[in-house]
């Protein structure tokens, strides 16, 4: 875990604040990967609740959480 980054804070760090959509005065948001893909690249991201609350622990993963895992994956590194 020596190279993670937590995107929220970052955002926050990176005054996102200052686009008037997104928050107001001081105050800072808690920014979701989707939040921050739509802002920065213009684009949705899905996050279907059946996928995102679904079960993975079990194994092996189905294929659409994998698709879901690399599309996040994929999505950190453009944002």
């Amino acid at each position: 875990l020596a190279n993670l980054v937590e995107l929220n804070s970052l955002a926050n760090t990176r005054q996102f604040a200052a686009v008037s959509l997104v928050t107001t005065h001081e105050e800072t948001r808690r920014w979701s990967l989707a939040a921050l893909v739509e802002l920065l690249t213009q684009r949705h991201l899905p996050k279907p609740n059946h996928i995102r609350c679904g079960d993975w622990e079990r194994r092996p993963l189905s294929t659409a959480q994998q698709r879901y895992a690399a599309t996040d994956g994929f999505a950190s590194l453009a944002v």
